[in-house]
């Protein structure tokens, strides 16, 4: 029988707790993380489609840049390098 002024035995036995991480209830499922993710991919980069023919017009305008458009050498570079990759890969 229990006793009902026994405040403190309950305290006294173990209490199993349940497995695995405690839920916080915010959890995203598949599709809504792959989402987030390709959100945040698409931030970043932008897919541009042009013929094989006109590599070697911009390979002449990224060697050969205005000086009106003020662009710096560091994101020359990165376009140059970034056509060039592109191209590569695709050519195979």
């Amino acid at each position: 029988m229990k006793d009902l002024h026994d405040n403190q035995t309950a305290d006294l036995l173990p209490i199993k707790r349940p497995r695995g991480r405690p839920r916080t209830g915010s959890a995203l499922s598949g599709a809504e993380r792959q989402a987030k993710h390709r959100a945040k991919l698409a931030e970043n980069t932008v897919t541009v489609t042009f013929n094989r023919d006109d590599v070697p017009a911009l390979k002449l305008l990224l060697a050969n840049p205005n000086p009106a458009l003020e662009v710096d050498q560091v994101t020359l570079d990165r376009l140059v390098n970034a056509l060039f990759t592109a191209a590569i890969e695709q050519g195979r």
